[in-house]
């Protein structure tokens, strides 16, 4: 192995292991989500993923399109349990905690995605 591949290898390593610490250090924590329930590109629902009683799990029915959809969440997790959909594709996605994997139902034409939550005094890196 010549010098410039160890260099090349150690600085994937190094840049590899910046990206983890930073994902995990501007993620919210799990006493900061929200979970954002659309239906037709609408927003219906907020859920509060925080602040519940520990392996505690909770259920909320909504409608649709192809018919009930049931969602399950507790404490910094959401999962949609049971729907009417080809293939069961939505409750086939499990539970997630993660804002960079929303869950998706195109059949229903529904999914839900995760948010930090944000204090009204916070500003936004965006709008300032």
């Amino acid at each position: 192995m010549k010098n410039g591949d160890k260099i090349l290898i150690i600085s994937l390593v190094l840049l590899s292991f910046i990206f983890f610490v930073s994902f995990r250090l501007l993620s919210p924590k799990t006493d900061q989500l929200v979970a954002n329930v659309y239906y037709q590109d609408q927003l219906i629902d907020s859920i509060n993923l925080y602040g519940l009683e520990p392996n505690q799990i909770y259920t909320k029915e909504y409608t649709g399109e192809n018919g009930l959809i049931y969602v399950e969440y507790q404490n910094g997790m959401i999962r949609v349990e049971k729907e009417t959909s080809p293939n069961n594709i939505c409750s086939i996605q499990g539970w997630t905690s993660n804002q960079f994997k929303p869950i998706i139902c195109l059949p229903n034409k529904f999914y839900i995605e995760i948010q930090g939550s944000k204090n009204e005094n916070e500003t936004d890196a965006i709008t300032g």
